[in-house]
């Protein structure tokens, strides 16, 4: 049970940090695409 908690819990970091990483930099350049209750919702 433990290493399948381990195991999710990497999972999730490892998307999170992608996240965090890709997430920004996403937004910025693509800001005038994006809809103004997107970018509500982000601030």
């Amino acid at each position: 049970m433990k290493h399948t908690f381990f195991a999710a819990l990497a999972t999730v970091l490892s998307v999170a940090a992608v996240a965090i990483i890709k997430g920004p930099s996403w937004v910025f350049v693509h800001q005038e695409d994006l809809p103004e209750e997107f970018l509500a919702k982000i601030e």
